[in-house]
């Protein structure tokens, strides 16, 4: 979903329960008129080259917490 904040928002006010995950979240979105986003929408080149940078840094980006 493209904005599941909208979904969580419904899951408060149309429904009994506190939280939803998986199928039966998306199932109750579409069912409350909410369109599902293609996922490949998200993944843009400026997502992936940040996520390389994070995986190329490895255990520098943890040393920063350890030893400050």
């Amino acid at each position: 979903m493209k904005n599941p904040i909208e979904v969580a928002r419904l899951v408060m006010d149309k429904s009994p329960h506190v939280m939803l995950v998986g199928e039966g979240a998306n199932l109750f979105a579409l069912k409350q008129g909410i369109r599902r986003l293609n996922s490949y929408k998200l993944v843009t080149e400026e997502r992936i080259t940040e996520l390389e940078k994070f995986q190329n840094q490895g255990d520098k980006r943890l040393a920063k917490y350890i030893y400050s």
